[in-house]
């Protein structure tokens, strides 16, 4: 005898939504897996597009920083990517678990932002890093048949004036001449003119009453005490006592025993070589050419080169038991002698900043900048935030473009 069995009442119908659960269940757990992975996935290809963005604006600003190219100078704009390459590739990326991947390849440079960006334009203003895209494998948008996320990021950064600008000696090129690129600037002080005559500088002050203590200890450090247009400024005069700080920036000192490695040492420059010289006379427009020579081979100061023309007044380094080498030049040198200066009215009875100048510090101190002494020379190398102007960057970005400030790096895209 057969047995059969009967399916009670609805048991095909419970089998039947059994399964449509299931693909019920299925469907929204990849719609779950896809939420989820629009949120996480989503939020990493963000977070990568993010860290991706600081890279390459850190590689066009550092860039855009050496924008300061010398007429033939085949290797600027090689030292340019190379500079923004070291900063990009600091960063990191993929939640700070990877390194960022870009070569100097990646880095370009135009006269214009709109224009073509290339390695050939030596005069270019802008500087472009690319950080080229880079794949990303996602953890559950592969559900979704997304098998692969991509970032990528791009900037360009330029060189503008400065809202204010901060100044690296105190002292203040008077306005009123307009200067080129080349001239020779002598002090204003009446025993100092020498054979230049009106082109002249001062000891100068932002920081409100001081004297000689005050410009000795902005000598000694790089001063960096920032100003804007229309800042009052303060003359104190002539400034004896300072020619110790002054002439440690060619590396001049007076004890014999001087340790350049303590902190409380004033550094020198990379070069002591002073102007004028035989092949360098007075007021000749190729000083700082010639101080690149000499400051690429850490030339010492020389005595015997130093020829001064100030009409029978000469300079002596006796009282400079220690004259630094060229090995320690080499370690220890700082840029000293290229300066960012405040331009001043000399001659108001309220002076304030009315521009900025920089300029070479061309000739060392003699006798505390007394009457018998050599006339100090500064040579203007022109308007900071202008094409081939060798001063450092600091201060603020003027949003005009139109700021009296050396030249600062800003995004513009």
């Amino acid at each position: 005898m057969s047995t059969r069995r009967i399916a009670p009442p609805g048991a095909a119908g419970r089998q039947r939504q059994h399964g449509a659960f299931a693909i019920f269940v299925a469907i929204a757990m990849v719609v779950l897996l896809g939420a989820l992975g629009l949120a996480l996935d989503g939020g990493r290809l963000l977070s990568n597009k993010s860290e991706l963005q600081s890279a390459a604006d850190a590689c066009a600003l550092a860039a855009a920083t050496e924008l300061v190219c010398e007429a033939g100078d085949a290797s600027c704009l090689s030292r340019a990517a190379k500079r923004g390459v070291n900063l990009a590739n600091r960063n990191k990326m993929d939640l700070q678990s990877k390194s960022v991947a870009i070569t100097e390849n990646d880095v370009t440079f135009s006269t214009s932002s709109n224009g073509t960006f290339d390695k050939s334009q030596n005069a270019s203003r802008y500087a472009k890093c690319t950080i080229k895209p880079s794949t990303i494998a996602p953890a559950f948008l592969s559900v979704l048949g997304i098998n692969s996320m991509q970032a990528q990021a791009v900037a360009v950064a330029t060189l503008s004036g400065g809202q204010n600008m901060c100044t690296n000696a105190p002292i203040a090129v008077c306005s009123g001449p307009t200067y080129t690129k080349g001239q020779w600037l002598t002090e204003a002080y009446a025993d100092k003119k020498g054979t230049l005559g009106g082109t002249v500088f001062k000891w100068a002050l932002l920081s409100g009453k001081g004297g000689a203590s005050t410009i000795a200890a902005g000598l000694s450090s790089n001063d960096n005490t920032c100003a804007g247009k229309g800042d009052p400024v303060t003359f104190p005069g002539v400034a004896s006592g300072v020619s110790d700080e002054y002439n440690s920036r060619f590396g001049l000192y007076k004890s014999a025993s001087t340790d350049l490695t303590l902190s409380t040492t004033p550094m020198p420059d990379k070069t002591g070589y002073a102007y004028p010289t035989a092949s360098i006379p007075l007021n000749a427009t190729n000083a700082y050419d010639d101080y690149l020579v000499q400051r690429a081979s850490n030339t010492p100061f020389s005595k015997a080169a130093y020829v001064d023309q100030s009409g029978g007044k000469s300079f002596s380094n006796s009282a400079y038991k220690k004259i630094a080498t060229t090995s320690e030049l080499q370690t220890y040198g700082r840029d000293r002698r290229i300066l960012t200066l405040i331009v001043a009215d000399c001659n108001s009875a309220a002076p304030k900043v009315t521009d900025s100048a920089c300029v070479l510090m061309l000739n060392p101190m003699d006798n505390g900048n007394g009457a018998n002494s050599t006339p100090l020379y500064l040579q203007y190398l022109g308007k900071p935030g202008t094409s081939g102007t060798p001063c450092q960057i600091s201060g603020l970005p003027d949003p005009s473009g139109s700021g009296i400030g050396n030249s600062v790096a800003t995004l513009v895209n």
